[in-house]
């Protein structure tokens, strides 16, 4: 059957872009597979969350198949589904082209749910100044999405300030559609969509007004399951709530007022966290991938409970030694991560990048406690600073690690071998240090070292 074809290009098929003539190939498709093959082409890949960002792709396809011929542009417009994707690029300056397609998509679409990827200006921009010409017709864009408001299913938006008035009005609304919304505005967030089928909500700042003895409101989200949040008033919220289904979850703040009872997620598998003090009042039983802020400071408030499931850890920020000492319980880690998790990258504008101090890598050896995560087999560093240097993992320290983490000094103690180092970018370290390395452990490259081609 032709109903699993995924046309990348629909050039191939015809004489001119402006031609009934066709191949025998598309002459032999009825319209109504050809329906199905232009749906396939528009939901064929999944829409990447939460880390979608605009899709040239996929915002010029439906175009490119209504000018193969005029059958075809018929059975396009025809076709609402083809037309759900409301991208449009960072660079406001291309806004005024991109005028026309909107009006197109409006009409074509119908009365469908729609997928809408915007990006406007810097989130930062507190000092709420006029907008640009450029950027004024960007709002002009925002008021029309937000007009689609009930129609909104998939909406990931980073906007200045001043711009998130254009969108309030129809987050004030029911959203019976909405599945995914992920807002990253540079000013705090109080606006709780009702939208009863949401799953995944991603906001970079929550705050409630009123005082300490407010009543938090409720989050009617019976079908969330991947949750990250930055918040002054977070705790009080979720101190009222019920998140039994939550597998994915990102608090990415200072715990200024830690919770009085532990909070209950039955079925979290992901958890990132900012201030790891918060741990100390996380019931997870099925955690299984944990990221923190290693800059934070790990002075508990009580000993941190071993968490059996936990077999990945996330570090981000400055890994130091007294991350190693606070996190010594998680004595079922198998893979150490170094890198900014996707929800940060997604939801947070000012991410943290990962490095090393020169005594984290010794302290997993000297904890008088005994060795630091002892299951541990594998290190996988990912891309490092934006800027191309080097991360700052000290070297010497790291093979003094896995020097003896792979001698019989620590396989005395019923520690595991470090099996394998996963290098994900050559900026992660030296060329003479991950050749040295390789000769401790597997040493799996992703990339090729330029001078090594």
């Amino acid at each position: 059957m032709l109903i699993g074809v995924k046309i990348k290009n629909a050039r191939p098929l015809v004489t001119s872009p402006s031609s009934d003539r066709l191949s025998p190939m598309a002459n032999g498709i009825n319209d109504d597979v050809l329906r199905l093959i232009f749906e396939d082409f528009t939901c064929g890949e999944p829409w990447k969350w939460p880390d979608a960002v605009y899709d040239q792709e996929r915002a010029r396809g439906p175009f490119l198949l209504a000018a193969v011929s005029r059958r075809w542009r018929n059975l396009a417009l025809d076709t609402a589904a083809l037309w759900s994707y409301f991208g449009f690029p960072g660079d406001a300056v291309l806004y005024p082209k991109h005028v026309e397609r909107l009006r197109v998509l409006l009409e074509a679409s119908k009365n469908i749910p729609v997928d809408i990827n915007v990006t406007l200006g810097t989130p930062y921009d507190y000092e709420g100044r006029m907008l640009t010409q450029s950027t004024r017709l960007g709002a002009g864009i925002l008021e029309t999405l937000g007009s689609l408001g009930p129609r909104w299913r998939n909406v990931r938006f980073r906007l200045p300030s001043e711009a998130t008035a254009h969108l309030r009005p129809a987050l004030q609304k029911l959203m019976p559609n909405l599945v995914s919304l992920s807002a990253v505005t540079g000013v705090k967030w109080n606006i709780l969509p009702l939208a009863p089928r949401l799953e995944r909500l991603y906001v970079e700042w929550v705050q409630f007004n009123g005082g300490p003895n407010m009543t938090a409101p409720r989050w009617q989200y019976p079908a969330m399951t991947s949750f990250a949040v930055m918040g002054e008033s977070l705790v009080l919220a979720l101190s009222t709530q019920n998140f039994s289904d939550l597998t994915d979850v990102c608090f990415m703040h200072n715990m200024n007022d830690l919770p009085k009872s532990p909070l209950q997620f039955p079925q979290l598998l992901s958890l990132v966290l900012e201030d790891p003090r918060f741990m100390s009042f996380i019931q997870a039983p099925r955690l299984a991938q944990l990221g923190v802020n290693g800059s934070r400071r790990f002075d508990f408030p009580q000993p941190l409970p071993d968490f059996p499931t936990v077999e990945s850890l996330i570090i981000f920020g400055e890994a130091a030694d007294d991350l190693a000492k606070g996190l010594w319980a998680l004595s079922s880690i198998r893979t150490l991560n170094f890198h900014t998790p996707i929800s940060i990258q997604t939801c947070f504008v000012r991410e943290p990048e990962y490095s090393a101090s020169a005594l984290f890598f010794h302290s997993l050896n000297e904890d008088p406690r005994g060795l630091t995560w002892p299951r541990l087999r594998q290190i996988h560093f990912k891309q490092p600073n934006r800027d191309g240097a080097i991360a700052e993992c000290h070297n010497d320290s790291l093979l003094e690690f896995v020097r003896k983490r792979n001698t019989d000094y620590a396989l005395a103690q019923r520690a595991e071998r470090i099996d394998e180092i996963i290098l994900d970018h050559p900026n992660v370290m030296q060329q003479e240090t991950a050749e040295t390395l390789a000769e401790l452990s597997t040493l799996r490259r992703t990339y090729y070292f330029a001078d090594s081609e």
